[in-house]
């Protein structure tokens, strides 16, 4: 067959996997096209014999693909592959040789083939497109109801306002919890956490403040397998004084400890916060607590270099005499 130039250039737009598609059927059909063939145009029992009249036959086929045709009576063309197959149909003239016109129409044929191929992919994605799209658009209708449902019973509050207030103008926490009567302001999230605790977190001051007008609860702090800390004492361990003021205008308990028992002013002494450190001894926070290894305010003040700190927990009668109940290693700023 001479070469001609297609439109099936390697360059082409169309889809190499229609070209995997097409090899594959030829490597599944193939052989069953060809065993037809042989059937129609070369009935076994006339193999044996016609093969011996050909000379190139006679010379070139092996002891292996002799030994198989050596049994066309008995099973037919079941054990022929391929090439044996095409070898003895393309030399014993069992089909005409191509010509120009038939060259020319099996390339139309196989363009025509990808062509619908392409059209078939194409419509299949489109399909799939516009049933995502409709899946899509079924969810935001099913949550803008529940959102309606949801917002039937939400109680505004000055904090909600305020929050709402500010989304567009700055980073603010999305909090979300079952609304209902008095529940707005002390929700807690899929954490377990409340607006306030995270505003404390966060440093978001003004956020908090609004919060504490809304009678947000200062002692509904944040608990899991590890930790215990109340929204004071995560304000003073990341070291947010302004907050740490706004939120003991409120008399929360200054001396909540959590699981290793470290309170707001141990948090304030290990972080070398001296501010936040003076302003919780001055509201009665328990300058003789211990960690659960023993360690007090001074311990860490005095481990940290902390000459201010130190002087001012000597002034407030701190016992320099106490000693660590544990051998653990304490981590000083």
């Amino acid at each position: 067959m001479g070469a001609r130039n297609s439109t099936l250039s390697p360059g082409s737009s169309v889809n190499i996997s229609n070209f995997v598609r097409l090899f594959i059927v030829s490597q599944t059909e193939l052989p069953n096209i060809l065993r037809e063939l042989l059937l129609a145009k070369e009935p076994p029992a006339f193999l044996d014999g016609h093969i011996r009249n050909n000379t190139y036959l006679s010379n070139t086929l092996r002891a292996f693909e002799l030994g198989v045709i050596a049994t066309v009576r008995t099973k037919q063309y079941a054990d022929f592959d391929v090439a044996l197959m095409y070898k003895i149909i393309r030399n014993l003239n069992l089909v005409p040789p191509p010509t120009q016109d038939t060259e020319e129409l099996y390339l139309r044929q196989l363009e025509d083939l990808v062509e619908r191929e392409t059209i078939m992919q194409s419509n299949i994605s489109a399909v799939s497109n516009s049933v995502d799209e409709l899946r899509q658009q079924n969810q935001i209708n099913k949550d803008i109801e529940e959102w309606k449902f949801k917002d039937k019973k939400f109680v505004p509050t000055r904090a909600s306002a305020y929050v709402a207030s500010h989304l567009n103008k700055k980073s603010c926490v999305t909090l979300t919890g079952s609304p209902g009567w008095n529940h707005s302001v002390n929700v807690r999230n899929d954490k377990g956490v409340t607006p306030l605790y995270i505003a404390c977190e966060k440093g978001y001051a003004e956020i908090v403040e609004e919060l504490l007008e809304s009678n947000a609860d200062v002692n509904i702090g944040m608990e899991d397998e590890k930790h215990r800390l109340s929204p004071l004492s995560q304000a003073t361990k990341m070291n947010h004084f302004d907050i740490v003021r706004k939120l003991l205008k409120k008399t929360p308990d200054v001396n909540f400890s959590g699981t290793d028992r470290y309170t707001a002013l141990l948090f304030a002494c290990q972080a070398n916060s001296t501010e936040i450190a003076r302003l919780l001894i001055i509201n009665k926070a328990d300058i003789c607590a211990r960690t659960n290894i023993g360690a007090t305010a001074l311990h860490l003040a005095v481990g940290n270099g902390n000459i201010e700190i130190t002087q001012l927990l000597l002034k407030h009668n701190a016992n320099y005499n106490s000693r660590i109940d544990a051998k653990e290693f304490i981590c000083f700023k």
